[in-house]
């Protein structure tokens, strides 16, 4: 199963029933009639990695706003959850900010407290519509590869990336619509602070390549 977004394949979850897979992508829009490859990967299911290009149009007619931002949410998604892991106790990450389950911050996160793995399914999908409109937001018209991109990098690290043009390099060229340009700054924002220090963690550059890698795919 794979989405379609005007005339490019984005590959989703397989559906084999795996736990948790349809419940974390509930709300993206799964359309057939895509060619698609699709293998393993630890992901808790069978993960569609990789699209081939089709002539056929959108089945159903064009895309709307809900299916174009769940699509973008879908993408980020499967850079995220791998990359954030699971934890369903509470911890403090390297920057120490409280987090749980898959990169979830906020006030509602409990220390001490054990989150079950749906409740850790909802935050993650509810926290990646809000980093895709906050993006979607500030930089209206995006490609969906280029709004997943920077959804994830915002989820990872706060708008400043996507929409701050007075501290974002990469914020000016999506305004701008330099996006081959905006995409490769992505790899730019592979640092955080620890102890007070500002340093590169592997983590964030190898997190930053792959949102780099689908970024590009978006560029005309």
């Amino acid at each position: 199963m794979v989405i379609q977004v005007g005339n490019r394949c984005w590959p989703t979850v397989c559906d084999h029933g795996d736990h948790g897979c349809h419940d974390q992508l509930r709300d993206i829009p799964i359309i057939h009639g895509c060619l698609h490859d699709c293998f393993r990967r630890r992901f808790g299911c069978g993960v569609c990695l990789r699209g081939r290009e089709s002539n056929g149009s959108t089945k159903g007619g064009s895309v709307t706003p809900a299916q174009r931002t769940g699509t973008a949410a879908g993408l980020a998604i499967l850079i995220a959850a791998p990359a954030e892991g699971i934890r369903q106790y509470a911890y403090y990450d390297p920057p120490g900010i409280l987090t749980v389950c898959k990169g979830h911050t906020g006030p509602d996160v409990q220390k001490g407290r054990k989150y079950s793995l749906a409740e850790c399914d909802v935050f993650m999908t509810e926290d990646m519509k809000k980093a895709v409109l906050i993006v979607d937001r500030c930089q209206p018209g995006l490609p969906v590869e280029i709004l997943a991109s920077f959804a994830d990098a915002t989820f990872n690290m706060g708008p400043t990336i996507a929409c701050n043009t007075k501290q974002s390099t990469a914020a000016r060229m999506l305004a701008s619509k330099d996006y081959a340009g905006a995409c490769n700054q992505l790899p730019r924002w592979d640092k955080a602070k620890v102890l007070g220090v500002m340093i590169t963690l592997p983590g964030l550059t190898s997190r930053r390549e792959k949102e780099r890698q689908l970024c590009l795919t978006g560029v005309n």
